[in-house]
Order: C-alpha cells, then structure tokens, then sequence
C-alpha cells in the first residue's frame, strides 16, 4: 500500500502490515532481515522479521538518508539505519 525510496534504499508496506526492505545492503537492519550482506546490493525485497517492530502491525514507513521509520498502528515508532558518525543506529542487534 506504500513504497518509499531514497538513494539506493527502499522499503514498501503491505496492506497486512508487512514491511519490506531492499536496495543497498549497508544500511539494513542485518539481524532483522535475511539480506546477504556480503552483496552491496540487494535487489530482491526482503521481509523485515515482524518482531522487529515488537509484532505490532505497521501502519506507515518513511526513508531519509540512510534511516528508515516505520509508525505502528498504536503510534509507535521504530527507526533504524546507519549508525556512524553518530547517527541513529539499528533497531536490532
């Protein structure tokens, strides 16, 4: 039901909730999504693990520059991305 990109990055959300990330490998939440990392790019759409987002359904998602958002249907807010020079970090570990 939506799709959002910036640069190489990109992410889509299902009507059900399901997000979807795909694009440049560098920025993806690696323990969260089953993205061979070792490719700089990844060019299949790659499920981002429900759990991720403490199983809540996912009602929106937003990309900066390498961050991602994505805003559950109760208001909660995940944000993920490229942590150096002291940027945000990953939402998983």
């Amino acid at each position: 039901i939506n799709v959002d990109a910036q640069g190489r990055n990109f992410l889509a959300l299902a009507e059900d909730g399901t997000v979807f990330q795909w694009g440049s490998t560098y920025t993806s939440p690696r323990s969260c999504v089953a993205i061979d990392t070792t490719a700089r790019i990844q060019n299949t759409p790659q499920i981002i693990d429900p759990s991720a987002f403490s199983n809540k359904k996912v009602k929106s998602i937003s990309i900066g520059k390498e961050i991602f958002l994505a805003k559950t249907e109760d208001g909660e807010i995940f944000v993920w991305g490229n942590a150096t020079n002291y940027r945000l970090g990953t939402m998983c570990d």
